[in-house]
């Protein structure tokens, strides 16, 4: 059985390895693929911040609906 501290800390990693995946992904977009908008440091820094909202809400989201799901059963 884990404990509380390695479960929530699996959850951290995961939120943090889904955040960075989307934000290189946001970078292969604009550095690899559309080269003539390359996004400097400060831009990246918004992209990541934006990429990790997105994250944090859809976790929210589905932490909501899956526990609105458990107590209608």
């Amino acid at each position: 059985m884990q404990t509380n501290e390695s479960a929530e800390m699996k959850r951290y990693s995961a939120t943090t390895l889904v955040t960075v995946a989307l934000a290189l992904g946001m970078w292969i977009f604009f550095y690899v693929l559309n080269p003539e908008m390359p996004l400097d440091s400060a831009e990246m820094f918004v992209v990541v911040a934006g990429c990790a909202a997105v994250v944090v809400v859809a976790k929210w989201a589905w932490k909501r609906e899956t526990v609105g799901v458990k107590n209608h059963s």
